[in-house]
Parts: C-alpha cells; structure tokens; sequence
C-alpha cells in the first residue's frame, strides 16, 4: 500500500521540523512539499526516503494540476516523466 509523505513521516516517528532540519528546510517547506504545494527534488525525494526508511514505490506525491487545480496522486515514475519534460522544456526555451 502505498503512503503519502506526510504518513511515511509520522510511521518513522519523526516530527515536522525535525525532518525540516535534517533537510534544511523551514517547516513551512516541508508541509508544503507534504501537501503538493511545492515540487520536490529529486535529491530531496531520496533523502526522504532514507530518513522514513521507505522506497520511492511505498510514497505517493500530491500533484496539483495547473489546469484542473485538482489533486492527483501520480506514481513516481510518472513524476519523474514529467520532472524530465519540465526540464527539457525549460532547455529548449534557452
């Protein structure tokens, strides 16, 4: 079954902002990246994963969708397409 970000945190038992730190992060970061509200990198997505010692396939990410504003649940191969399309966008625009 697989679990958000916020679920795999509090199942390690670790707080908020003591994952905030870890990460070097403001709390507001993190619940925002726990909520959708901001992306997160890929780099920050393995560090998560190590801290709830969890795999990237246990972890669900929130994504709103710029044109539905609607949350969907995306699976992370589908997350990290769609990282890679974003970025060769933002190549093909330089």
């Amino acid at each position: 079954m697989r679990v958000s970000l916020k679920a795999a945190r509090i199942n390690a038992n670790l707080t908020r902002k003591q994952v905030a730190e870890k990460l070097g992060f403001s709390t507001d970061t993190l619940k925002s990246i726990e909520n959708g509200k901001r992306e997160v990198r890929v780099s920050e997505f393995n560090t998560l994963c190590n801290l709830y010692n969890c795999t990237i396939d246990d972890i669900f990410l929130p994504f709103n969708s710029p044109k539905s504003e609607r949350k969907e649940e995306w699976n992370w191969t589908t997350k990290l397409k769609f990282l890679k399309m974003k970025s060769l966008d933002k190549l093909e625009q330089c």
